[in-house]
């Protein structure tokens, strides 16, 4: 781990030590994440402040991932929204798939959204498997089904 790795997560571990209320911890992780949310992506090392604060933020909220829960939709939002050109786009999803597919099903949301998005990127540059795998993935769970007219 890195001198910058080393201190997001020492930054991480003190306001989930100070704070004691999830709303202050999440402002100043929101905080944080800010800071080191990439803007510029050329390989997978400029992702590596972020995803440290997502493992971090995950490993030390064990109980009821309130703030971990908050924090994830809002990177999975800001990947959605991200105005970086594909190869770097690309990146940055796989990127923050790579930590999320390593905790339990509570971001399948957030998962599912990212995916397609990388699906869709997959497509358009005619990488039709890869768009196929990103895919395939997803949890069944996630899919949409259809809805009757007495729902509607």
């Amino acid at each position: 781990m890195s001198a910058v790795d080393s201190a997001i997560a020492a930054e991480v571990g003190k306001i989930m030590a100070k704070e004691s209320d999830h709303k202050s911890q999440y402002d100043k992780l929101f905080a944080v994440t800010e800071r080191v949310f990439p803007t510029e992506v050329k390989s997978e090392a400029d992702t590596i402040p972020l995803t440290t604060l997502m493992k971090t933020v995950i490993a030390l909220e064990t109980g009821s991932q309130v703030v971990s829960r908050q924090l994830i939709t809002m990177i999975a939002s800001r990947v959605e929204s991200c105005q970086m050109n594909d190869t770097s786009l690309r990146i940055l999803a796989e990127a923050v798939l790579a930590v999320l597919d390593t905790t339990s099903l509570a971001f399948e949301e957030q998962k599912y959204a990212i995916r397609m998005q990388l699906a869709s990127l997959h497509e358009a540059a005619r990488r039709y498997i890869e768009a196929v795998e990103a895919l395939r993935k997803n949890c069944s769970d996630c899919a949409q089904r259809p809805c009757s007219p007495r729902k509607r």
